[in-house]
């Protein structure tokens, strides 16, 4: 600045890092050092998830507060928590200590455990700390809800199985179809299909009610309580 003249500057503020920046296990300088010795350095976003990837731990103890720490992160983190996912360890300690850790998250956080046999979903019933939603009125919601209900019925018959991203934009059509006339006019123009599909399946990624693979769309157990007579 002072070379230039200028009198502002401009940062760029790359937040996914700035949020770890006060809770982390490694210094960025150490994973830095780490990446020059002989090896090239790592993507931007590996080292910004390196930073809080817990050291090995070496006793017994410091490795079931290792498994306490990561189920505490994803019951809060995660829309859902899914059994599957876990390894055969942090499945054993969360099968053993699942009461105390669920009392201990709801007294901190106000957040109600919802305990279901695929996993669980510490439902945030205020709102307050919720970033991702389904809406809950207008073309959004509307769509949304009668997309997730026919999800979960292809889920509940065959459960596991990818739906082609082109069949979901069919049904989109056809929903278009049915209820454009009272939807915003602009779910009527060539190709709002295509647009709709994207923008409400990312949003159900998000709430972990489905996978996105290269063939198509996977509903997640969850997506069950949109059926007619839900399972999760």
């Amino acid at each position: 600045m002072n070379r230039t003249g200028a009198s502002d500057a401009l940062y760029e503020i790359n937040r996914p890092i700035l949020a770890v920046m006060l809770n982390v296990s490694y210094s960025p300088s150490a994973l830095e050092a780490r990446g020059a010795r002989g090896r090239p350095p790592l993507p931007l976003l590996e080292r910004a998830a390196a930073i809080i990837d817990d050291p090995p731990a070496s006793t017994e103890e410091a490795r079931n507060g290792q498994t306490r720490s990561n189920l505490v992160r994803r019951l809060l983190d995660d829309p859902v928590l899914y059994f599957g996912e876990l390894s055969d360890a942090e499945r054993a300690y969360l099968d053993g200590q699942r009461s105390y850790l669920l009392r201990q998250i709801g007294e901190a956080s106000g957040l109600i455990p919802e305990v279901r046999r695929e996993g669980i979903a510490m439902a945030d019933n205020a709102g307050d700390l919720t970033d991702v939603k389904l809406p809950a009125e207008g073309t959004d919601g509307h769509l949304s809800l009668l997309l997730a209900a026919w999800l979960a019925e292809h889920s509940k018959h065959c459960p596991g199985a990818v739906i082609p991203l082109s069949a979901v934009e069919e049904h989109v059509m056809e929903v278009i179809r049915v209820h454009g006339s009272r939807w915003r006019k602009a779910v009527n123009e060539p190709g709002a299909e295509a647009r709709l599909t994207e923008e409400t399946l990312l949003r159900f990624r998000g709430l972990r009610l489905i996978r996105l693979t290269a063939d198509g769309v996977v509903p997640l157990a969850a997506m069950g309580r949109y059926a007619e007579h839900a399972s999760f």
